[in-house]
């Protein structure tokens, strides 16, 4: 498992939407992720393990991710 992803990999990963990880990040629920750049062209990076504590969450296994 990689140390950071981006809000598309994310998604991939816990076989949700993009829109679902923005509205999970506007909400608190990765509580480790750091934003890159400014204003709209601003990346955000999400850590691994928080990450990971969401698919233990929604029980989606992060074997192949």
């Amino acid at each position: 498992m990689a140390d950071e992803y981006t809000i598309s990999e994310t998604a991939k990963m816990l076989k949700v939407d993009r829109a679902t990880v923005w509205k999970w990040l506007k909400a608190g629920k990765f509580p480790d992720f750091r934003k890159t750049g400014l204003g709209k062209t601003a990346a955000y990076a999400i850590s691994g393990k928080s990450v990971k504590m969401i698919a233990e969450q929604l029980g989606v296994s992060l074997e192949n991710g």
